[in-house]
């Protein structure tokens, strides 16, 4: 499986919660786990993804969930591992946190990042 992380910029921000709705209907999330099984809330309209899929793959659902709300969208989709620092912790309930982790770096790597949902 591969791991992915996925920004998206619609050009109307009127949407993005209706575009949120669609894209976890897909399998993405707007969180990140790392290797220790931590969650963190990912930045503003960025998500993460894994699967056996293929960045292109990836690209024409992020477009098809943006066709239901707004079209056209701008999308980067990104391959492999991810390292971060200073993002919000995730709470259980899918809430997120107001101040960043204490932890000074986080990282992703292959096999570890976790995604509930089938794409």
């Amino acid at each position: 499986m591969t791991n992915f992380v996925i920004r998206v910029q619609l050009h109307s921000e009127n949407n993005y919660a209706e575009f949120h709705r669609a894209m976890e209907q897909r399998g993405f999330k707007r969180t990140i786990t790392s290797s220790d099984g931590a969650s963190y809330e990912l930045p503003r309209d960025s998500y993460s993804f894994r699967g056996n899929v293929t960045a292109e793959e990836l690209i024409d659902r992020v477009l098809k969930a943006a066709g239901e709300v707004w079209s056209p969208a701008q999308v980067l989709v990104t391959e492999g591992t991810s390292t971060w620092q200073h993002l919000n912790a995730a709470r259980a309930s899918g809430q997120t946190s107001t101040r960043p982790s204490d932890r000074p770096l986080g990282k992703s790597t292959a096999g570890v990042l976790a995604v509930s949902g089938s794409p």
